[in-house]
């Protein structure tokens, strides 16, 4: 592992993306864990960055400004030595994409781990936390599966034995409190409130799993070989931020042409042939089950124009229109 310390928030974060890099906070979004950012939203952020908000939200500032302070309850309470890494960045030995930026290094009786320290809204969901995860897929016992896979991967870069998950639940009436302290002058009464409030820290310890973490580290490399080496777009199910940008990013090769174009007509023609069809398709599923509820009992229907009869088909029937007489548009 190796580590790289930054002087200012741009440089950190643009050393994050670079060649790219995928974080620990990235891989909850991969695995479709996180209710913040999708599998796209990761895309986008290499690929389309102007599909995404560049400014932080008033939770990332308020967890910014807290974590310190939470971090500080934490080790005091255990008794355990902590060193904070302010904008570092943790490098895999042999995959040099692979990173994360660790809030803290924890010593506990003399062994050497991680502190991931998160603030949340919904205190009353980490009541019941597991204190301790030997098996990965424990992780979803916890209200955010997503900080779960952030530790694991935390633990594949770095090669430490585990990782403690801090969560300081705050409840929404303090976050809410804590958010215009964290953007005013008032920044500093954070310490005291967090003191105030120590006894509803949840520590959960993550136990590192090689196999799981192998698994986790080949599977991250194909999609990163994929839609970020390779630029394909994925899916932007779930995404805020698509919008008019998914599907919109231009290839190699793209080839541009103007309104009249032969290819610009036949694409226009093609659109028009699809909504007719999705029309008829939803015009026939309506006619067959009128049809159908309204010949209950009958194997047959005898019309002026023709006859609807019903036939087996697989486990069901299916109608049939012999010598049908369509209308016309002067009937």
């Amino acid at each position: 592992m190796k580590a790289r310390t930054f002087d200012t928030d741009p440089e950190w974060l643009e050393a994050r993306r670079e060649g790219f890099g995928i974080g620990a906070s990235t891989v909850g979004a991969l695995l479709g864990l996180s209710s913040f950012r999708t599998p796209w939203d990761v895309w986008a952020a290499h690929h389309a960055p102007d599909a995404l908000p560049q400014d932080s939200t008033a939770a990332q500032r308020r967890g910014h400004a807290l974590e310190h302070h939470v971090g500080r309850v934490y080790a005091a309470a255990r008794g355990f030595d902590l060193t904070t890494h302010d904008r570092t960045i943790w490098t895999h030995e042999d995959h040099t994409w692979a990173r994360c930026s660790p809030d803290a290094s924890v010593v506990d009786a003399g062994v050497v781990g991680l502190a991931e320290i998160k603030t949340a809204r919904n205190g009353w969901d980490w009541t019941d936390a597991p204190q301790e995860i030997t098996d990965p897929r424990e992780i979803e016992y916890l209200p955010h599966p997503a900080y779960g896979a952030q530790c694991y991967w935390q633990l594949l870069v770095s090669g430490r034995p585990w990782c403690d998950l801090v969560v300081f639940p705050l409840g929404h009436d303090v976050a809410a409190v804590a958010e215009v302290l964290a953007d005013s002058s008032h920044a500093a009464a954070l310490g005291p409130l967090v003191d105030a409030l120590a006894s509803r820290l949840v520590v959960c310890r993550v136990h590192a799993s090689e196999p799981f973490q192998r698994q986790l580290g080949g599977w991250v490399e194909d999609w990163r070989t994929r839609h970020l080496v390779n630029a394909e777009e994925p899916a932007a199910t779930g995404s805020k931020y698509a919008g008019p940008h998914h599907g919109r990013q231009e290839k190699s090769g793209a080839l541009e042409v103007e309104l009249d174009h032969p290819l610009t007509v036949a694409a226009d023609t093609l659109h028009h042939a699809r909504r007719k069809k999705k029309d008829a398709t939803a015009a026939e599923k309506e006619a067959t089950a009128q049809l159908k509820q309204a010949a209950q009992g009958v194997q047959e229907v005898r019309t002026p124009r023709g006859i609807v009869r019903w036939k087996k088909h697989g486990k069901g029937q299916r109608l049939v229109l012999l010598d049908w007489v369509a209308s016309t548009d002067e009937d």
